[in-house]
């Protein structure tokens, strides 16, 4: 990539000047584009020798990936403008990516500091006001690069089917943001700029929630996934799974399960919810996928992954799904020991699981996505502890492990 950059430079430097005395805005675009190209050999080192193995992944390198597509646009630009002037935003996008350059570069020395002077503590010295930058630099005089970003050249870093996702959704969340007045960020991009800055500068914590809560509108999480998989012949419907009193995950021992320990939760009868998805006629199968829901443990539902849930249950010969609502913002162990308890009752072999399901199931599928993935890890080794201790009071005890674990982008660090 270096050689590459190197050669699309040398491109800029004869093609920028020839036309700098059309407008200031070449000089302007020519200048910051040669700061950068002057900087960019040096972090290429450091990106380097940040390399986890083979592995280019460091923000050194997110950088020049970064620089690499700012030249596409500006090559794009000078191609396509033929007597016209530059466009303006690029060089405002230029004097943004300087101020990147400098935290780079900066961030580089304080790293080196305290390579160099390492006290082998856990938390590292790194200064507060490196990370309050970048807030400080929005709050200023330079707003209007930032909106540029967002409103001309949001997401341009990434490629054309990431980009054009995620254009939707910040397209979606300016629209939603002051709805209906903000209508108009379907065409005008500089507005749409300005409502998608002033939406991340007020953001609190409640944003990200709130931004979490569009899939568990009606519209998405009913209309849509019925419509998208209209004709497949499901049916789903929502169920409430007794609560067991044998096996408690309790919140001290290590985690460690125990027996006869009851908690408000099971005293108290609540039923854990789940959704349910079909075909309309049963097949006669042994399997059962049970699923847990991403969302940090704060957010989202069976309801909302049905978009897809309902693809999956078309398309897997059958094999009914059972998705979790386990309890959400709250502490640990409950959320686990409801997805215990639904698997408990799922092997069972009462006559309720059969009236529900068609057939006692003899295979569980494992399957979660983020937090719902570390939920069924986990579960894994909750039913591993409950055989070990079945096995050192000489007990006998049915209970089948999964036959498979699916975990998409699940947190495994946080064992």
């Amino acid at each position: 990539m270096d050689s590459s950059l190197e050669t699309r430079f040398a491109f800029l430097e004869k093609t920028l000047p020839q036309n700098s005395q059309k407008c200031f805005l070449f000089k302007q675009l020519s200048n910051n584009c040669e700061k950068i190209r002057q900087s960019l050999p040096e972090i290429i080192e450091w990106a380097k020798e940040s390399n986890f193995k083979n592995v280019q992944a460091n923000g050194y390198w997110s950088f020049v990936k970064i620089v690499d597509k700012f030249i596409d646009l500006v090559e794009n630009s000078i191609t396509n403008m033929n007597s016209k002037s530059i466009d303006p935003n690029l060089v405002k996008l230029s004097r943004f990516l300087l101020v990147y350059l400098d935290k780079v570069c900066e961030t580089r020395e304080v790293v080196e500091i305290d390579f160099n002077f390492n006290t082998k503590k856990l938390f590292t010295s790194f200064p507060e006001d490196q990370t309050k930058y970048f807030n400080e630099y929005i709050a200023g005089d330079h707003w209007a690069e930032v909106q540029t970003i967002y409103g001309h050249f949001n997401c341009f870093w990434l490629c054309r089917s990431t980009s054009f996702v995620l254009n939707i959704f910040t397209l979606f969340t300016a629209i939603v943001s002051k709805f209906p007045k903000s209508l108009c960020a379907l065409w005008d991009r500089d507005y749409r700029g300005k409502i998608l800055f002033e939406t991340m500068k007020n953001a609190t914590i409640d944003f990200p929630f709130a931004m979490w809560r569009i899939l568990e509108w009606k519209i998405h999480s009913k209309f849509l996934a019925c419509l998208i998989n209209i004709g497949s012949g499901l049916q789903t419907s929502t169920e409430f799974i007794p609560r067991q009193k044998s096996w408690i995950i309790p919140e001290w021992s290590k985690g460690r399960v125990q027996r006869k320990y009851f908690s408000k939760f099971q005293s108290s009868g609540k039923k854990v919810r789940c959704r349910l998805l079909q075909h309309r006629n049963k097949s006669q199968n042994d399997t059962l996928v049970l699923h847990m829901h991403g969302g940090g443990f704060v957010a989202l539902s069976p309801d909302s992954h049905e978009i897809f849930l309902r693809h999956w249950a078309s398309n897997i010969g059958g094999v009914p799904i059972l998705s979790v609502d386990y309890t959400l913002k709250v502490e640990y162990p409950i959320a686990l020991q409801e997805v215990l308890d639904v698997y408990l009752w799922c092997v069972s072999g009462e006559p309720n699981v059969k009236k529900m399901l068609g057939f006692n199931p003899k295979k569980i599928v494992l399957c979660g996505d983020s937090a719902g993935g570390l939920l069924g890890i986990t579960l894994c080794t909750v039913l591993c502890d409950i055989r070990k201790i079945c096995e050192q009071n000489n007990e006998y005890v049915n209970l089948p492990f999964p036959s498979s674990f699916i975990g998409i982008y699940t947190t495994f660090n946080l064992l």
